[in-house]
């Protein structure tokens, strides 16, 4: 099929703005088995990975045709390449519910005779730490239209619990991918200025001015 020959010789992020997926998705038991042939078919694999990185309305075979080409909680092939940035194998494998992670047990068992972690967060400002806090990391998506004007210092929550702090100017749109570190002060936090000149600082989780 020459759409599947061209599509195959782009990356998804090059092909993304070209394909209708909703006139797609009407054909996709044809363009996107339920599994892949392996090695996969590279124009059939674009549309997968791109249906998926969409994140709505991703269509069951892409799911269960991007699950047989993953073994032992990683990609059998290369998809970082095609994607081109887009997303990444860690996400996707997230997506579907396959990275290590999230398999069952995965998780770490705490030591029964290990001692007690150290407090280190004063909660009732006794100035005696009482309380543990620790670091983690995760992925969030907060989305703005471009001229959303927010007040200095306004919190944006993303779903996953992240918070956005717009220090002036207009808050650009925002995606996926830079990790900040996270911050008490949200005025001394990493900021990131967008194209406008307006900037936007992480507390917390991962964002990516777009």
């Amino acid at each position: 099929m020459r759409f599947l020959t061209a599509v195959g010789v782009m990356t998804v992020r090059a092909a993304k703005d070209y394909l209708d997926m909703d006139a797609l998705h009407q054909k996709w038991a044809t363009l996107v088995p339920v599994t892949s042939a392996k090695p996969p078919d590279p124009g059939r694999l674009r549309l997968a990975l791109r249906d998926l990185s969409d994140e709505s309305a991703v269509q069951a075979n892409t799911k269960t045709f991007l699950a047989s080409l993953v073994t032992g909680g990683a990609f059998v092939v290369d998809v970082n390449a095609p994607l081109d940035g887009l997303s990444d194998d860690d996400t996707l494998l997230r997506a579907l519910h396959l990275h290590p992670s999230q398999a069952a047990g995965a998780g770490a068992k705490a030591d029964p005779k290990a001692p007690p972690p150290e407090a280190n967060v004063d909660m009732d400002h006794d100035a005696k730490n009482d309380s543990v806090v620790q670091s983690m990391s995760a992925t969030g998506k907060i989305i703005a239209p471009d001229g959303f004007t927010p007040a200095r210092g306004a919190c944006l929550p993303s779903r996953n619990g992240s918070i956005v702090v717009a220090s002036s100017g207009v808050l650009p749109k925002l995606g996926e991918g830079h990790c900040l570190a996270a911050c008490s002060d949200p005025f001394s936090a990493p900021r990131l200025p967008s194209r406008n000149g307006s900037t936007v600082v992480a507390s917390a989780g991962v964002v990516n001015m777009s």
